[in-house]
């Protein structure tokens, strides 16, 4: 059985303590980091951080954390954690619905932040297909006050394009083509798609490709700060469409993302 870790294994900073420990998504557990100030706070603002998936989920690894960890410096409780079937979280059947399975995921690190720290407010950080989540999840529980949204997608069926890009590069590189015995065959006549070691199953991607932030009904929130990249931006158009929500909504663009940049986010929502 899957319990939460002894508090002697948590880690602590000069300004936060992170606690490592597993929680329940419907009936699968989850593992997150719970980073706390290590000074009082006053429980109302929570951030949940909802990070990106497959290679992109790599490479950002050490920037979600920085963002925890920013976060932290600025007073606010934050949970991290792994969706299901993926990092140290418990295992998924392959052919599940993912996008709908993650985001129940959002929602349960959402009650566990506010079961463990007593928070009545919630910030979601999403990092680009995170970001989709979050939005989803926001219309799902109203705890959800803010939105901080980073390279969000917002089509999904850009996205499966880009994924789907992305393993015909990875195809090409290695030299050899798909055949009826080929692995990367069998998953393409099931429907399902693998790029770069990752594999996302028919019933994920049919969602994905449902999913389009643009005609979607603005999500129920407060405030939002959208941070895209000024070389591919992928939601200054929704950003427009926001802007006569009622949504305090804040959009910057640059060439590159730093985790400072969680600093300001956290703080532009506290109010």
């Amino acid at each position: 059985m899957i319990t939460n870790s002894p508090l002697d294994s948590c880690l602590a900073s000069a300004n936060g303590i992170a606690q490592p420990l597993y929680f329940k998504s419907g009936e699968n557990h989850l593992f997150g980091w719970l980073h706390r100030p290590s000074r009082p706070f006053e429980p109302k603002l929570g951030v949940v951080i909802c990070g990106p998936f497959g290679y992109e989920s790599i490479c950002a690894h050490r920037g979600v954390r920085e963002f925890a960890e920013g976060i932290v410096d600025a007073g606010i409780p934050t949970l991290r954690f792994d969706y299901l079937g993926t990092g140290d979280s418990g295992d998924s059947d392959e052919s599940d619905d993912h996008v709908k399975l993650w985001t129940r995921d959002v929602i349960a690190a959402i009650h566990e932040l506010q079961s463990r720290t007593g928070v009545e407010r919630i910030c979601l950080l999403g990092i680009r297909l995170g970001a989709l989540l979050a939005t989803l999840a926001a219309t799902e529980c109203r705890m959800v006050e803010a939105l901080i949204l980073v390279g969000p997608v917002v089509s999904g069926k850009r996205y499966v394009r880009e994924l789907r890009t992305a393993q015909l590069a990875g195809i090409a590189l290695a030299g050899t083509a798909p055949t009826d015995g080929h692995p990367e065959a069998s998953r393409n006549n099931s429907g399902a798609l693998e790029a770069g070691g990752f594999s996302l199953s028919a019933a994920t991607l049919q969602s994905l490709v449902a999913a389009d932030l643009l005609t979607a009904a603005p999500p129920p929130v407060s405030s939002m700060l959208i941070l895209d990249n000024n070389k591919l931006p992928s939601a200054h158009r929704w950003a427009e469409t926001l802007t006569h929500s009622g949504i305090e909504l804040e959009y910057r663009s640059a060439s590159a993302f730093r985790p400072n940049g969680a600093r300001r986010g956290a703080c532009c929502c506290r109010g």
